[in-house]
C-alpha cells in the first residue's frame, strides 16, 4: 500500500511524513502535482486549481482562494 506523502512546516523545520501523521497546525507547504492527504485552510494561494472529481463527480478543476468557507448546519 502507498502512503501519501506531505511536506510540512513544524517547529520551523521543513520535514516530509505521512498524510496520517498530520496534527493540527501544520503547515502543509504544497507544490504543483502534490496530493493534498488533509483537509487544510488556505493561508497564500497562486494560481491554485484542484481537480475534485474523485470527490465530486467534477470535470472541470475547482479554483481555490483563502476565503474561508461557511460552515453547513
Amino acid at each position: 500500500m502507498t502512503h501519501i506523502k506531505c511536506k510540512v512546516m513544524r517547529e520551523g523545520k521543513e520535514i516530509v511524513l505521512n498524510a496520517e501523521d498530520l496534527v493540527v497546525g501544520d503547515v502543509l507547504l504544497l507544490e504543483a502535482g502534490d496530493k493534498v492527504g488533509a483537509d487544510a485552510r488556505l493561508f497564500e494561494v497562486h494560481s491554485l486549481e484542484t481537480s475534485e472529481g474523485i470527490l465530486t463527480g467534477e470535470s472541470l478543476p475547482i479554483i481555490k482562494d483563502t476565503k474561508e468557507k461557511e460552515k453547513e448546519i
